[in-house]
């Protein structure tokens, strides 16, 4: 899921699956994304560019009491409480 220069959006209870670089990348400020879950499943290609649960590029965003698993970096910029990483 890409957020792109939609400031103050919400995003809230999705449930994401299946096999990506990035299950939500965040390039907007000021917005709520909280109690989703991202999950990661197989393999990815030898030259992907990252495998990030949640990635926050922007400012001022909540992100907070999100469930990630299978990614190697779980959160990246993210800065919220009650965050976790499935195992």
């Amino acid at each position: 899921m890409l957020i792109l220069n939609a400031d103050a959006v919400k995003v809230s209870q999705n449930n994401i699956q299946g096999n990506s670089d990035v299950g939500i990348l965040i390039f907007s400020d000021g917005g709520i994304f909280k109690n989703n879950k991202v999950f990661d499943k197989g393999i990815d290609h030898p030259n992907s560019c990252c495998d990030v649960g949640i990635w926050d590029g922007g400012d001022d965003n909540t992100v907070t009491n999100n469930k990630v698993r299978g990614f190697d970096v779980p959160y990246e910029g993210v800065t919220g409480d009650k965050n976790k990483a499935v195992p």
